[in-house]
């Protein structure tokens, strides 16, 4: 590991016949190990993700492909993709921290490690469809450094279980989750898709997120730390508090006239790695 560069490239199949809408499980996209005593500081990239579309109408949309037949991140087509994220491991001396960060436009990140594992993992919203292809994901690791705490990890904010994955009316709370480890700041996002209509037509979005100490039972506020107000003026990121284990999210946007109204919120925190 010293004094080099190791990258690898997988490559990830979906939407075979008959597997309907099943994901694959995550798959490790490179692993280095050396010996403790020369653990230095590494400098980690994620490429962004590709994908190769099975259908040739589909594969020259947009006229983005390239001569290995896979299109870039900028083929926004509906229902073609999924959302993937990266699952980081790294340690020394026995002792390794794990974090799941976004990478849909790549990511350099540092770490001062003699292990590392990189794992790329998908994940989809209620109703989203999988075309049939394949991902493509590739990362290098090498001495040096980058711009430091640059890693993001998004959560889209859902109800019940994650199969509602829109809010239709306010107030409303959103499903409990986890904050994600090395969290530093959150930045809430959000717009209001009227029925039928195009995106922020009508109500702009506002809410809440709300942090706990534990996972919180009524009443929440013996768990809960703070409460930070966003609405679509306000998109700096602010500090998550410090022993905050838990968050959830409260739809303030006013119900829109037009019927079938949905408000769709991101969760983005910003991590300290």
């Amino acid at each position: 590991m010293e004094k080099q560069t190791l990258g690898k490239r997988v490559v990830i199949r979906v939407g075979d016949t008959g597997e309907g809408q099943k994901l694959p499980s995550p798959v490790n996209i490179l692993s280095i190990q050396n010996a403790d005593q020369f653990a230095i500081q590494l400098n980690v990239t994620l490429s962004p993700p590709r994908f190769i579309f099975d259908s040739p109408a589909l594969a020259n949309i947009g006229n983005v492909q390239d001569a290995t037949g896979e299109a870039g991140n900028t083929d926004l087509i509906v229902g073609a993709f999924v959302r993937s994220f990266a699952i980081i491991e790294w340690g020394i001396g026995g002792v390794s921290e794990k974090a799941e960060v976004d990478f849909s436009n790549g990511l350099c990140i540092n770490l001062n490690a003699s292990f590392v594992r990189i794992t790329a993992a998908l994940i989809k919203d209620a109703g989203e469809i999988i075309s049939p292809g394949a991902y493509v994901f590739s990362a290098f690791i090498g001495p040096g450094f980058t711009k430091a705490r640059n890693a993001q990890k998004t959560i889209h904010a859902t109800r019940n279980g994650g199969t509602d994955q829109f809010f239709n009316a306010a107030p409303q709370l959103s499903d409990m989750f986890a904050v994600p480890v090395y969290s530093k700041a959150v930045t809430l996002c959000g717009i209001q898709i009227p029925g039928g209509g195009d995106p922020g037509a009508n109500n702009q979005f506002s809410g809440t997120i709300q942090f706990f100490r534990g996972n919180p039972v009524a009443p929440f506020g013996l768990n809960m730390l703070c409460e930070y107000f966003f609405n679509e003026s306000s998109h700096e990121p602010v500090n998550v508090p410090n022993g905050a284990y838990y968050f959830l999210v409260k739809n303030l946007t006013p119900t829109a006239p037009a019927a079938g109204a949905n408000t769709i919120i991101n969760v983005i925190f910003d991590l300290a790695i």
